[in-house]
């Protein structure tokens, strides 16, 4: 799972929340997504919280390989790529999970 991350950097692609996601993957800490802003901070490279980051030219270009699947150049990504960016979606798997079940249907928060 580092090798993924190290790829990624070695290829000029630092999306953030994917990799914070990795490392903690990888150390066996994964953070509990219990709020919907968890997902929107992934989703959106940490700059959920903060709206006139995202707002800067050029901002979310990082995220492409997790939007898109292409890096942050439009370029395709590689197979050790697209693994990276899959496995950073890990931690949301039960989530999407209970949803489908009906588990947030009721939720206030969600």
């Amino acid at each position: 799972m580092l090798n993924h991350v190290r790829l990624l950097a070695r290829r000029g692609i630092s999306i953030q929340s994917p990799l914070r996601a990795m490392s903690a993957a990888a150390s066996n800490t994964d953070p509990v997504v219990s709020q919907p802003a968890d997902v929107l901070d992934f989703w959106f490279g940490g700059l959920w919280s903060n709206p006139e980051a995202m707002r800067a030219p050029g901002a979310l270009k990082d995220m492409n390989p997790l939007w898109w699947g292409t890096s942050p150049t439009w370029g395709p990504l590689g197979p050790e790529e697209k693994a990276a960016v899959d496995t950073s979606c890990q931690r949301f798997a039960e989530l999407v999970r209970s949803a489908a079940r009906g588990g947030l249907d009721h939720a206030d928060n969600w």
